[in-house]
Order: structure tokens, then C-alpha cells, then sequence
């Protein structure tokens, strides 16, 4: 890595490099995939095999690979959120 930060030319290719692998692995998961033999044990290696490369490239790329995590904020009891603005008013 000390190579791409002193070299931008080629910090450049290798970022071209890294997504053309990561374009191959997810080709590959579809060849594994539509290859595989109606046979249980077969079926099970190409499951591991499809599991590793999903492992892999979600760590390589997250945003684009990674599982998608969504928050929902609700308000007491599931209700609507209640958003006030402005200053608060003391009582009295």
C-alpha cells in the first residue's frame, strides 16, 4: 500500500484493479451457482464457496457489497416521533 500513496498513477490502476476483481468474484458466484450438481454434498460446497467470495467482497467494498443496515427511530410505544422546535418555555 506504501506503493499506491507514493505513486498517484498508479494509485489510480490498482482502484481500476481492485473493482475488476471485485466485478469477477460476483460473476463468479453466478458461475458457481448455475454449475453446481443436484447432489446435497456438491450443492453444500457451492454454498460456502458463494458465502466466501459475499464475505469477501463485503469487505472490500461495504457500500456497494455489504448488507444494507437501516434505523427507523419511533417515538414511546412505537408511536410517531414528536419533534419540537424553538426554546423550551419555562412553567409559570
Amino acid at each position: 500500500m506504501k506503493w499506491v500513496t507514493l505513486h498517484p498513477d498508479f494509485a489510480e490502476q490498482y482502484a481500476i484493479s481492485v473493482d475488476e476483481r471485485a466485478v469477477g468474484m460476483f460473476e463468479d458466484m453466478f458461475d458457481i451457482a448455475d454449475g453446481v450438481e443436484p447432489d446435497p454434498s456438491e450443492v453444500s460446497k457451492a454454498k460456502l464457496r458463494i458465502d466466501t467470495r459475499k464475505w469477501a467482497l463485503a469487505r472490500m467494498n461495504p457500500k456497494k457489497y455489504g448488507d444494507k443496515i437501516q434505523q427507523e427511530v419511533t417515538g414511546a410505544d412505537g408511536g410517531p416521533l414528536i419533534v419540537q422546535t424553538g426554546v423550551p418555555r419555562a412553567n409559570g
